[in-house]
C-alpha cells in the first residue's frame, strides 16, 4: 500500500495532466505524473493522505519498486511530501527496512498497521520495533485469534478486544508525541493465515527462528477455539443494517478504550511479546 502526505503547493512545473483525481483514489503508478495527480487531489480534497492498495510480489519488490520510488524521491523531496510503503499483510518488517533504506532520503517511510503484522507471522510489538525509524503515521487496528487447522485466523475487532498490546505499542512511541495515529477497522472477512502449510512461507524472506516465535506467542496464548464463530455479520450474510450496527459499536468501543488507556497509562496488559 502507498500513502502519499500532501502538503501545500510546490514550485515545480506542473505535468500535462488536469486535476483529474486517481480512479477510486489510487495511484496507477508512482510515477512523477501520477504522484501530481494524487497530491493536487489531496490538497483540493483537504486531505491529508491519499491510498493506494495492491499485492506486493516478490519480483517486484527487489526491482521496479525501488527503482520507481527513487525515481520520484526528488519531487517528492522538493515538495516535502512523504510516500509511506504499508505493510499491508503481505510484506515483512526486513522488507520494509531494506526498501526504505535502499530507497534512502527523508521521504520515504512506513505507515505501520498493527494488525497486519499477525498477518505474516511477526508480533506487532517487534515488528513496531524493526520499522520504527521509518513510522511516519500508525494504523489502530485489532484482531482476535481463531485456531485453524493450518494456522490461525484473524477477525476484526474493536480495538481492545483483540491480541494487540496497545499500551506497551504507546509506550514504544512515546517519544514521537506528534506522531499521527488513528482508527482502522479491520476486513470485512476474516484474514486466515496457514502458516502450519509449507508453501506458506516461500511467500516470505527467510527470517530467524525468534521471530515467528514471537508472534506465536501473541496469537496462540489468547487465541479463540478452531471451533468457534470467527465471522462477523457480513460473513454470516446478515443485512446491511446488521453490518452496521456492528461497526459503529466496534468503533465505538475502540474510542472507549483508547480514551481509557491514554488516561491511565500505568495500565498494562503484560505480554511484552505483543
Amino acid at each position: 500500500m502507498r500513502r502519499v502526505r500532501a502538503h501545500g503547493p510546490g514550485e515545480i512545473d506542473r505535468p500535462p495532466r488536469g486535476r483529474v483525481p486517481p480512479a477510486e483514489g489510487c495511484l496507477p503508478t508512482t510515477s512523477p505524473e501520477e504522484l501530481w495527480r494524487a497530491r493536487e487531489y489531496a490538497v483540493e480534497q483537504g486531505l491529508g493522505i491519499v491510498a493506494d492498495g495492491g499485492v506486493v510480489e516478490e519480483e517486484a519488490l527487489g526491482q521496479w519498486i525501488p527503482q520507481a520510488l527513487k525515481a520520484v524521491r526528488p519531487l517528492a523531496e522538493a515538495n516535502h511530501v512523504a510516500i509511506a510503503v504499508e505493510n499491508h499483510q503481505d510484506i515483512a518488517s526486513d522488507e520494509l527496512r531494506w526498501l526504505c533504506e535502499e530507497v534512502g532520503g527523508d521521504c520515504i517511510g512506513v505507515p505501520l498497521d498493527t494488525g497486519s503484522t499477525l498477518a505474516v507471522a511477526e508480533s506487532p510489538l517487534a515488528f513496531a520495533r524493526r520499522v520504527k525509524p521509518f513510522v511516519r503515521n500508525v494504523h489502530l487496528k485489532d484482531y482476535t485469534a481463531h485456531l485453524s487447522p493450518t494456522g490461525y485466523r484473524l477477525s476484526t475487532c474493536a480495538i481492545g478486544d483483540g491480541v494487540i498490546d496497545f499500551p506497551a505499542l504507546f509506550d514504544l512511541f512515546a517519544d514521537r508525541p506528534d506522531l499521527l495515529m488513528s482508527i482502522e477497522l479491520g476486513a470485512r472477512q476474516a484474514r486466515h493465515v496457514e502458516l502450519l502449510e509449507e508453501d506458506w512461507w516461500t511467500d516470505y524472506p527467510p527470517r530467524d527462528l525468534p521471530v515467528p516465535l514471537a508472534a506465536h506467542r501473541v496469537v496462540f496464548l489468547a487465541a479463540r477455539p478452531a471451533d468457534g464463530d470467527y465471522r462477523i455479520p457480513h460473513e454470516r450474510g446478515e443485512s446491511p443494517e446488521a453490518l452496521r450496527t456492528y461497526e459503529l459499536d466496534e468503533f465505538e468501543h475502540s474510542v472507549a478504550y483508547l480514551k481509557h488507556i491514554t488516561a491511565h497509562p500505568a495500565e498494562k496488559i503484560g505480554n511484552p511479546d505483543r
